[in-house]
């Protein structure tokens, strides 16, 4: 993946992010990450590839929510989700959160892998304004994508050099993390 980003450059990391965003199994921070070490590299420009990363974001979940907007009245009346995972009382409760708290709980959402999904899905089930759907996930988009992208690009060169000197010992660690 991260040769075709780099061969690619903005659109890769467009793609990527877009893929990531429909459940390729790669978290979304690592082509943003990857973005941020472009631009210090200087294959691409910062001001052009900040851009591309936030508008990616916004983009691929703002296709879960119109999946969960448009279809997702068809995937609550499968008979195995209606009776097991997301019963009608339960989809009530949830319908209330998202109009009472749905901005918070959409913000909550982005800040934790593997809930992003299923709570955007759930935002567009419930037929939340997609107004108020863009907002929360442009104000976490703008500075959560900002900060990922700026890590990738002040600390790409720190960890190359750790991965090639001290590969027997950060590999292990770079696993685990």
């Amino acid at each position: 993946m991260e040769h075709f980003i780099d061969s690619w450059g903005h659109l890769g990391v467009f793609i990527a992010i877009l893929a990531t965003g429909l459940g390729f199994p790669m978290p979304e921070e690592l082509p943003i990450v990857l973005g941020g070490a472009m631009a210090n590299s200087g294959k691409v420009y910062t001001w052009s590839m900040l851009p591309v990363c936030i508008v990616a974001v916004i983009i691929g979940d703002s296709f879960l929510y119109l999946i969960g907007r448009f279809w997702g009245s068809k995937l609550i009346e499968m008979p195995f989700i209606r009776r097991k995972l997301l019963p009608p009382e339960r989809l009530a409760k949830i319908a209330d959160n998202f109009k009472k708290d749905g901005v918070g709980v959409l913000l909550f959402a982005r800040l934790t892998p593997g809930f992003r999904a299923p709570i955007f899905l759930t935002a567009g089930i419930t037929k939340m304004p997609i107004m108020h759907f863009l907002l929360a996930d442009g104000v976490y988009a703008i500075p959560g994508v900002s900060i990922l992208f700026f890590l990738g690009y002040w600390f790409t060169d720190s960890i190359i050099d750790l991965v090639q000197k001290e590969s027997e010992y950060a590999k292990p660690i770079i696993v685990v993390v």
